[in-house]
């Protein structure tokens, strides 16, 4: 099914356009959207509708997909036509684009909700999380700084990795905490069915034969200093068959099981963000009229991609031309893509307590060429 989709601009409809798109994503705390507004317009009535900043809706079949402001707009005029083209972001771009400003700079035994409410207040936004999300939103950091120039977006997205949690917006301008996989379930894409294209992407960029954890852990009576100051933890890709190591290196403390949990996320998620598909469905919606939904799983069936598997919805880009063709492009990635990295406790026992990633100044170390084929003819290499 492919209802109407339309902008709307403080109240009214525009009908008269060659094309309109959206685009959301789970990588993104900011949709995106691009109209051009064709023949059959009175420029001089629209133009004062159209200009930058002002706010709008975009929607379909009556449904809204994205509420915010228009960013651009390019008027033109020629013998033959008057078009005016758009292009747009949802309300959360304010947060993503600009600082923020805090008195001090720092909160202390604050939620990543009361932090992102306080942050996002100023602007005139909210923060909306779904039930997988709530118990994580509400758990207290002991102390979060704000780094002079972070922006908004930048320091919620911050926290919310460490509470497992994926930042994105809902339809109406709300800044979304979720998890992967809270969107509802969508029908199967099938090739020879719904399918029109699909592309399938697979790469081993950023993909390691082998990833070290190095950090430090407190001594005591039953360990040294020596001991303390050399944990490490190493984990094997297998299907990397190239000497490629990588090393991260802890900012804090951390103990050897963390530091073992944290290289196997590595492996895992380096190797889910290795497939991506993109297919192309000649509808805006579903078969049963509802929009293809972001954050949602799908069953894929691709035999001549060799793919049969649930994947997750991870981009959703809608578009149709003014002659009535219209297409959904979806972004399929594989759940572990999304997996939240394990979180370390700090000294009083509280994860991720100070508001900091440990690992996120990762420290990129290549072993020298001799040691390697040194490692090489003794048979220890990968």
């Amino acid at each position: 099914m492919n209802g109407p989709l339309e902008l709307r601009v403080d109240g009214y409809v525009f009908t008269h356009w060659e094309s309109i798109s959206v685009r959301r994503s789970l990588n993104s705390a900011a949709s995106l959207f691009r109209v051009t507004v064709s023949d059959g317009i009175d420029l001089a009535t629209a133009l004062p509708l159209l200009s930058p900043g002002g706010g709008c809706v975009v929607s379909i079949a009556g449904e809204t997909l994205l509420t915010g402001y228009i960013v651009e707009a390019l008027p033109e005029v020629s013998e033959t036509r008057r078009v005016v083209r758009l292009a747009g972001l949802s309300r959360t771009a304010d947060a993503v684009e600009c600082s923020a400003m805090l008195r001090g700079g720092q909160f202390k035994n604050a939620s990543l909700s009361t932090i992102a409410g306080r942050l996002l207040l100023p602007f005139g936004l909210s923060l909306s999380f779904d039930d997988a999300a709530r118990s994580a939103a509400m758990a207290v950091f002991s102390s979060v700084q704000i780094d002079p120039g972070e922006t908004v977006a930048d320091v919620v997205v911050r926290l919310a990795q460490q509470r497992g949690l994926i930042v994105t917006d809902t339809p109406a301008g709300e800044l979304l905490l979720t998890k992967a996989g809270q969107g509802a379930r969508s029908e199967a894409l099938v090739e020879g069915g719904n399918v029109k294209a699909a592309i399938a992407r697979k790469s081993y960029a950023r993909r390691y034969s082998r990833i070290v954890v190095k950090a430090q852990q407190p001594s005591s009576d039953s360990l040294s200093p020596l001991e303390a100051a050399k944990v490490t933890a190493e984990v094997r890709d297998r299907d990397v068959p190239r000497y490629r190591p990588l090393v991260l290196v802890a900012e804090s403390k951390a103990t050897p099981a963390d530091a073992r949990a944290r290289a196997e996320w590595e492996v895992r998620r380096r190797q889910a963000l290795g497939t991506v598909i993109n297919v192309t469905v000649p509808s805006l919606t579903q078969s049963d009229g509802r929009p293809w939904p972001l954050n949602g799983f799908v069953d894929v069936r691709l035999p001549s991609l060799g793919l049969s598997r649930e994947m997750l919805i991870s981009d959703v880009a809608l578009s149709r031309d003014g002659n009535g063709g219209s297409r959904a492009e979806l972004t399929l990635s594989l759940p572990g893509a999304f997996e939240p990295a394990p979180q370390v406790a700090d000294e009083a026992g509280v994860g991720l307590g100070q508001g900091r990633d440990i690992w996120a100044d990762a420290v990129l170390n290549f072993e020298p060429q001799g040691a390697a084929l040194a490692e090489a003819e003794a048979g220890t290499g990968p």
